[in-house]
């Protein structure tokens, strides 16, 4: 500055004169010195957070939620909620429901805050739950802009995930399974919205050239109906948005769509329990081989025995194989546990469920609702519905 604008700066203790040469090289100095004394800083601090990674220490200001002040001793109710969670999801219910439970029951996050879908996804994919140490890992997409952060097990120098010097709470293969689950399953409809009716963005006009979706609308006072009675109608022509064409009875519909969902549930829960699960998933074998072909690979490429262009050709088909094992075997492990646990009585559990965990079922098992126009006035309104399940897309 002092060069460039022809600026002068006083150094208040004296022993700097910028307006010299002298001056100005002694100010470089001291720049570098300091420079490389934050990069010591730095590097020692990388170097400690490396070391308690590969030992497993647990460290940061807030404590894990499941976990004490000591990051190390389970909280018994955080830790039974996590694992009342964790079978929830492998027997079909949204992260939103969790949610919802959770903020119904009092509990906070570890920072006092409400629980969301996406908070609830963070504790369940943590490495932590299941006993391996795991760290941040932050990514950068050019394209969009934007900045993504994940969390991954630590891995030691042999390859293994390493172990943290706490408690777990879950076993590492429902950890294996949820966050398949969690990752190759995404909620559809799950995000949020202030929904007040049970069809709202699952029923759509029938009326042919239209397929809008339908709205609820309150009926008129004219109409002497009962208090909070409403109509899923499409909407009018004019708004641009629909043809006008359709308007069906809000109860009576949303009845029907509570029995589409029960009848679907139980077919495929009495699917489930018909189909045979292996008692052992037989590509163990395979993984592990191809896992340790892997590693050979990878010896032979760092000791300079094969060309990089044969070991990435080679990695590249040997990874697809590993991670379409290690699907498969996620899959077996989902429908053993599946198997072993008793499913929900969604006929008799429905009325005790909140609005919320009713779409989550909702969304889960139809894709639409085609709602046709009345032939008659007065007949029944789920013989005007036709259900698009999500397995029929």
């Amino acid at each position: 500055m002092v060069e460039n604008f022809r600026r002068p700066i006083i150094d208040i203790t004296g022993t700097l004169d910028l307006l010299t040469d002298n001056g100005r090289t002694v100010a470089r100095l001291l720049a570098t010195v300091a420079n490389k004394s934050s990069a010591d800083t730095a590097r020692r601090v990388r170097r400690k957070h490396h070391a308690s990674q590969q030992a497993g220490i647990p460290t940061g200001s807030t404590r894990p939620f499941g976990y004490k002040d000591d990051k190390r001793t389970l909280d018994r109710k955080e830790a039974t909620a996590i694992r009342n969670a964790v079978e929830r999801i492998l027997t079909g219910a949204s992260h939103r429901a969790i949610a919802a439970e959770w903020n119904k029951q009092g509990i906070t996050t570890t920072r006092r805050n409400r629980w969301s879908k996406e908070t609830v996804k963070q504790v369940l994919r943590n490495p932590r739950i299941c006993g391996y140490r795991s760290r941040k890992v932050r990514e950068f997409n050019p394209e969009t802009g934007s900045e993504s952060v994940r969390v991954e097990p630590v891995i030691d120098d042999a390859g293994e995930p390493v172990r943290g010097q706490w408690d777990t709470i879950i076993s590492v293969t429902d950890w294996e399974v949820v966050t398949a689950a969690i990752g190759s399953n995404p909620e559809p409809g799950d995000a949020y919205n202030a929904r007040k009716y049970l069809g709202t963005g699952t029923l759509r006009c029938d009326k042919d050239g239209c397929g809008s979706r339908l709205r609820a609308q309150k009926a008129p006072a004219s109409r002497n109906k009962p208090e909070g009675f409403f109509y899923y109608t499409c909407p009018d022509k004019r708004s641009g948005y629909g043809c006008g064409g359709v308007r069906i009875s809000g109860p009576d519909t949303d009845e029907a769509i509570k029995m589409l969902v029960i009848a679907k549930y139980e077919q495929e829960a009495e699917e489930r329990e018909a189909m045979a699960v292996p008692e052992k998933w037989d590509g163990e074998e395979e993984l592990a081989r191809i896992r340790e072909d892997i590693a050979d690979w990878t010896e032979q490429r760092e000791q300079r025995l094969v060309s990089k262009e044969r070991f990435f050709a080679f990695l590249a088909k040997a990874e697809a194989t590993e991670r379409r094992l290690v699907k498969e075997r996620n899959d077996w492990r989902r429908r053993a546990l599946l198997a072993q646990g008793t499913p929900v009585d969604l006929r008799q559990e429905w009325d005790k469920l909140d609005f919320v965990e009713r779409r989550a079922y909702v969304e889960k098992t139809l894709l639409t609702v085609l709602v046709s126009p009345a032939a008659r006035p007065g007949g029944p309104a789920w013989k005007r519905l036709t259900p698009i399940y999500r397995d029929e897309e």
